[in-house]
């Protein structure tokens, strides 16, 4: 990752942390735009709705391409950061319309039912698919912000340009992430973590097809038959031969400097996302594919999952294969491979026979025209995954009744059962932002060193808190070293902690809460700036982000008898103040001298 990071093609490294100025930004462009009507308050109040945090890059390995040195696709988290609502509002206001163009594919099913049954004739038709490299790293800024302002013209997309321009602006060139310790900002492309890059891409290459496939004044516009592309996979029947169809590959990859094309042709079938598109008697059929790297990951038939979840997968997969292939000889051979994969995770030879024959004869017409959009109901009960799924459902349904015995004008429905899935061991281990010191760990680690337990403040492993720690025995502020007595976590009690902003500068606080919940209440109180809270003006005037507050407890108080405990806490808070200065050297706007005498 680090060697990407340090090619000044895409990137280049800045020093200061540029949030501050972001944010200003953001809120001069919307005050504008609400001054002069082009956005609402409600508008202006989401696109300033922002929580300062700095967005954070990770890779995802493409193993498909290399199993033992995959290369890796950049990922920038934008989840958090002040350009995140206006990536959204530009995506919402530009999605809507790139299904208009006609090179457009939703899905596999979509492009079966474009494909499929269309004439081929082999003797001089030839399949071609072709992948794009790098697309979104690869689309320059300035032209992604002027193929967008020509398809909102071309589209006549109902919007201001101008407001549209400085956003776009905003968010592609003002793309600033950290990796570690640095601080980078993209200086080419289009970040894979915003909300609007689909769009961008698909914006720029229908910008890139109006000029050099769909124009008839293009060179090879009479032998190119059937153009659909699923964002940077393109599939098409080439018509004019193999020695032209070279010259019109070379020429494609010179139409545009940043776009490079690698192609796939053949005379009988070529894959195209998970399905071959082939020849069948001189008709285009579909068949399944599965890459040659892609491994078994059904989930396993002992998971602890509901069994309802478990007995629908084998059925759902059958469908799948019975929706991709259009003989019904290659479903049967598709599905022999899918039997094997379900028996090694564990499935009942029954269940993976009866959903085997339920596919089979299901009508395929229906699988490929299937309207999704149903009206939602009324209401939505939903819960967590759990073994007592069934009871909650059954007491609800027997007593529902009940609301309705005062309710003489309308009936109330019952509700549809939804559910999410518990935090599972991914999810707590699995991090795209790791914290700054290479010592803290996910979780408490009760290690010992020469035969002496470790001491301090540790991570309890599942809160926002536990990035934000300041690890170590001990610490100094204000010349004065701090020195742990025992080892705590995120969700210790009553207790006495010192909370520190990027200026170094403390503040001592107590709680009789987990200290994790009353870390909890500074930062909402720094994200919706409520100036009765502590800390929040000195935020709000250095500019410091609510995920830049780090922590520690100083100590814990123990409770004579359970008794008298907020006195105690208040009395040890004057003390530590008092003790690190935290009163005219930091960030305490007062010393509560009266706590001294309770």
């Amino acid at each position: 990752m680090l060697e990407m990071l340090n090619d000044p093609t895409f990137y280049k490294k800045i020093k200061l942390n540029p949030i501050n100025k972001i944010v200003k930004s953001i809120n001069k462009i919307t005050t504008k735009a609400l001054g002069t009507g082009i956005i609402n308050k409600k508008e202006f109040e989401y696109l300033n709705k922002s929580e300062g945090k700095m967005s954070c890059i990770y890779g995802l390995p493409k193993v498909h391409k290399n199993q033992e040195d995959p290369p890796y696709r950049p990922i920038v988290s934008t989840i958090g950061t002040p350009l995140e609502a206006v990536s959204k509002y530009l995506d919402n206001i530009l999605r809507p319309y790139i299904p208009l163009s006609p090179s457009y594919i939703k899905d596999t099913g979509d492009i079966i039912k474009k494909v499929e049954n269309l004439q081929f004739n082999p003797q001089k038709d030839i399949l071609v698919t072709l992948d794009i490299e790098s697309l979104y790293s690869n689309i320059p800024q300035i032209g992604a912000i002027e193929t967008t302002l020509w398809f909102i013209e071309e589209y006549q997309i109902p919007c201001c340009s101008n407001f549209i321009r400085e956003c776009l602006t905003l968010v592609l060139t003002e793309n600033c992430f950290e990796f570690g310790e640095q601080l980078f900002l993209q200086t080419k492309g289009v970040s894979m973590g915003a909300s609007m890059a689909p769009s961008i891409a698909n914006i720029y290459m229908i910008a890139f097809e109006t000029k050099n496939i769909f124009n008839e004044m293009a060179p090879f516009f009479e032998s190119v038959s059937h153009w659909y592309r699923y964002i940077d996979d393109i599939f098409f029947v080439w018509t004019n031969g193999e020695q032209t169809l070279r010259e019109f590959l070379l020429w494609l990859n010179e139409a545009d400097v940043n776009l490079k094309f690698t192609a796939h042709t053949n005379k009988d079938r070529v894959e195209f996302l998970d399905i071959f598109i082939k020849n069948g008697d001189g008709r285009l059929q579909v068949d399944l594919f599965t890459k040659p790297t892609a491994r078994n990951t059904m989930l396993h038939f002992k998971s602890f999952h509901p069994k309802c979840q478990k007995d629908s997968i084998p059925f759902s997969q059958f469908l799948r294969v019975r929706r991709n292939c259009t003989e019904l000889r290659d479903y049967d051979l598709q599905s022999e491979n899918m039997k094997i994969k379900f028996l090694q995770r564990g499935y009942p030879r029954r269940l993976i026979r009866e959903a085997y024959k339920r596919a089979r004869f299901y009508d395929r017409d229906a699988l490929l025209n299937s309207n999704r959009t149903k009206n939602a109901p009324s209401l939505v009960c939903i819960t967590k995954h759990s073994t007592i799924d069934g009871s909650i459902r059954q007491i609800i349904n027997s007593n529902w009744h009940l609301l309705n015995l005062n309710n003489t004008q309308q009936k109330i429905p019952k509700p549809m059962y939804a559910h999410r899935r518990n935090k599972n061991l991914k999810d707590q281990i699995v991090r795209s932002r790791f914290s700054k010191t290479a010592e803290n760990p996910p979780f408490v680690q009760r290690s010992f060193q020469n035969n002496n337990p470790v001491k301090g403040t540790s991570s309890c492993g599942s809160c926002k808190s536990c990035n934000n720690i300041l690890l170590g025995e001990t610490m100094t502020l204000n010349n004065v070293e701090i020195k742990a007595k025992d080892l705590w976590t995120c969700n210790t009690q009553n207790v006495v902690y010192l909370i520190t902003c990027p200026c170094h500068l403390g503040y001592v606080g107590e709680t009789g809460k987990a200290i994790k919940t009353r870390l909890t209440e500074h930062r909402s109180a720094i994200k919706t700036k409520k100036l009765s809270a502590p800390l929040v003006s000195h935020f709000m005037d250095f500019g410091h982000s609510s995920e830049e507050m780090k922590w520690r407890i100083l100590e814990k108080i123990k409770l004579p008898n359970n008794t008298g405990g907020e006195q105690i806490r208040k009395k040890r808070e004057l003390y530590w103040i008092f003790t690190l200065d935290t009163y005219k050297q930091g960030l305490n706007s007062e010393c509560p001298w009266s706590n001294a005498i309770i």
